[in-house]
């Protein structure tokens, strides 16, 4: 057989078409990948009736109701054939109680409802997300990724991923941003059962349930890794500012390594990177969130030297017993011991690994390692050693490689003329902003640019970096406690998003989120990138 026609039966066995009939409706042609499970393909059955997973019963498929974790081979799927649907449309699910702790009334907490009488411009478009039975992990996550405007305005456009699960994900997502970022927000909190149901449909470790039936709680970090891992394969092609292009750091100076050993120095102790090991950031994701790191790892017991090139989509802060700042967990992190293979030795040794950022992205992700296994009582235990974090200035050009430091210098050195001749210089983009964002709100509209947050020009970035929400923690393991996000809304003025409880606060509450107790801790922090003097 020819390729094309192999490839035209594996697509064939893959997605098969079915009826579905449901009421006095039949929903045709409905596409089911067999490379996924059951509960995906009653997400999508939620989508066109109406009737939200948990409800549904499927019939007409061996077996008898079609189970979420079934395998089609042996429930007898063939193209064509025709189901049944039943189960009654109506409300979502309901929040369950809500646990009431002690954090919201010392902070002042209000249900979205009753912020009316704060500032409007602020609090109008604020949105909580209700809490569906242990989602605040998910909650926390997506609130601040609101705070990237950048994936809003990609999903605008229908996207068209090669898996259906990946569509639906970001068609989920797409639809829960719109519904948050709503001019008025929605006073009782939005529900986000649809982008639940499509996360557990791509990662069915976000569905576990515990002994008593109820949902567990889930770690944040896996939540934003998980988000942001869909939506780059879902935005596969998207154009990216700037256009596609390789990143050639040092490439000239490898080429002539290449061409020159003995001049760069004995080929048996050192292994340049190779020319092919540049990295191409290939999608939205990458460009947006992408830390490209020059790695060189040295093995003291032979001489063996490898050098290569990674991407991250954030960077650990490691926490030891030196480490009081996020600075020095960063440094901790970048310069490192490794166990690694020796081919001289041909076993596993020790190696130093010291990286370098060769490419800074306009956010930054900054991940606390603050859970560890612990073997006895087999949870992720907590470290809650202190450290603090920068609010209003992060500079990461010490952490640069040279070749990134001399592409920075003239915008600092630039930065500097300018902070020496006007020391409370203004931002001049905000305005030029404006012309570019639709608002309703006539003489406020400057005022809803900097909240909101135009996309960043990276040829203004300078390595300078403002905090823009932190996620925090409260308790003892990251599969349990509570998750909330803390979102820079306008300069000193931000907003905490416990669930569906919102109220405002400063950077000084933000300062008691470094640690040493059992109030909330920052887990994540996100840092967005300071082209200007504010």
């Amino acid at each position: 057989l020819g390729r094309d026609l192999q490839e035209r039966i594996i697509m064939s066995e893959q997605f098969v078409k079915v009826n579905v009939k449901f009421q006095k409706q039949v929903f045709q042609d409905v596409v089911i990948d067999t490379h996924d499970t059951p509960l995906l393909f009653k997400t999508q059955l939620w989508t066109l009736s109406g009737v939200p997973v948990e409800r549904q019963s499927i019939i007409g498929f061996k077996g008898g109701k079609l189970k979420d974790d079934a395998d089609w081979a042996s429930v007898g799927l063939k193209p064509n054939m025709s189901i049944m649907l039943m189960g009654t449309p109506g409300e979502l699910p309901k929040e369950p109680v809500k646990t009431d702790f002690a954090e919201d009334h010392l902070a002042g907490g209000v249900k979205a409802s009753n912020i009316a009488s704060q500032s409007q411009v602020i609090l109008d478009r604020a949105t909580g997300l209700l809490n569906l039975g242990n989602t605040c992990y998910a909650n926390a996550t997506i609130q601040c990724l609101n705070k990237v405007p950048e994936l809003e305005l990609a999903l605008r456009d229908p996207v068209n991923p090669v898996s259906p699960g990946d569509k639906l994900f970001a068609t989920a997502f797409r639809g829960l941003l719109l519904s948050m970022n709503k001019l008025k927000s929605n006073d009782d909190g939005v529900s986000p059962i649809a982008f639940l149901t499509a996360l557990r449909a791509i990662n069915p470790q976000f569905a576990e349930r515990g002994t008593s039936g109820l949902l567990m709680q889930q770690d944040a970090e896996e939540c934003w890794s998980t988000i942001l891992s869909t939506l780059s394969r879902a935005l596969e092609g998207r154009p990216i500012p700037g256009g596609e292009k390789v990143l050639t750091i040092a490439k000239e100076q490898e080429l002539k390594e290449l061409a020159n050993p003995e001049a760069a120095g004995s080929s048996s102790t050192s292994t340049p990177a190779s020319t092919s090991s540049q990295v191409k950031v290939r999608n939205l994701i990458d460009y947006l969130f992408g830390v490209v790191m020059h790695v060189q790892d040295e093995c003291a017991e032979t001489g063996e030297s490898v050098s290569k090139y990674e991407i991250a989509r954030y960077l650990k802060c490691h926490i030891s017993n030196k480490v009081s700042h996020l600075s020095e967990g960063l440094e901790e992190g970048l310069n490192e011991e490794i166990e690694k293979h020796s081919e001289k030795l041909n076993k596993s040794v020790t190696w130093k690994r010291k990286s370098k950022i060769a490419r800074l992205p306009p956010y930054i992700a900054l991940n606390f390692v603050r859970f560890f296994w612990k073997q006895t009582e087999k949870v992720k235990a907590k470290i809650l050693r202190p450290v603090s974090f920068p609010i209003d200035m992060m500079d990461m050009y010490n952490f640069c490689t040279e070749e990134l430091k001399e592409e920075l210098k003239p915008r600092r050195e630039e930065l500097a003329r300018l902070i020496r001749e006007e020391p409370v210089a203004m931002d001049t983009k905000s305005d030029e902003a404006v012309a570019h964002l639709p608002s309703e709100q006539g003489a406020n509209a400057k005022l809803e640019v900097e909240i909101s947050n135009a996309p960043i020009n990276m040829e203004l970035m300078n390595g300078n970096y403002q905090l823009e929400a932190v996620l925090s923690h409260i308790g003892r393991s990251s599969d349990s406690g509570h998750y909330i996000a803390w979102v820079r809304a306008k300069d000193d003025i931000w907003l905490k998003f416990d669930d569906d409880y919102i109220s405002t606060c400063t950077s000084e509450d933000i300062k008691k989120l470094s640690g040493g107790g059992d109030w909330h801790i920052a887990y994540i922090c996100l840092y967005k990138a300071k082209t200007n003097l504010k």
